[in-house]
């Protein structure tokens, strides 16, 4: 059963919704049908291009864009390195961990190692000349149980 919304946005994002309509489906009428299939997702936003969300940008801000990409393969090719070694029973051989086990033992190290920076910034968020406090993983320290929901065998 199908029911009727009525909702109010801001009017640059429904100048947005109504601009990806048209290129989507040709007319401005299916903003509708857009929100819907967004709803659903049956469509997703286009993501504005950095230049549009940062305005115009100085020689400085291109330079550390290139410094923070270079710093983020960095890390990438440091996280490709490690090998968390472990045996699938008492005495039996080791091998490396991997696939979903990986995937959530790095993930829980991640997020708690973003989390303890993150307390650290937004100790004085403002010292550090950002607009607000940086966000934190809520998930942090608890993703066994999330992967144990996900995989029956741990339950």
């Amino acid at each position: 059963m199908r029911q009727k919304v009525t909702i109010t946005l801001d009017s640059e994002i429904a100048e947005k919704l109504r601009l990806q309509s048209i290129k989507k489906y040709g007319n401005s009428r299916s903003m509708s049908r857009l929100i819907e299939d967004l709803a659903t997702g049956a469509a997703e936003m286009e993501q504005p291009e950095a230049c549009s969300i940062l305005g115009h940008r100085s020689e400085y801000s291109f330079k550390k864009e290139a410094e923070f990409k270079e710093a983020v393969e960095e890390v990438r090719a440091k996280l490709k390195e490690i090998e968390v070694l472990r045996a699938i029973c008492d005495g039996g051989p080791i091998y490396p961990l991997s696939g979903s086990d990986w995937y959530f033992v790095l993930k829980d190290a991640c997020e708690l190692e973003i989390n303890r920076i993150a307390d650290m910034i937004n100790k004085c968020w403002s010292c550090k000349g950002l607009n607000a406090p940086v966000p934190k993983y809520p998930d942090a320290g608890r993703n066994f149980v999330i992967f144990a929901t996900m995989d029956h065998n741990l339950r």
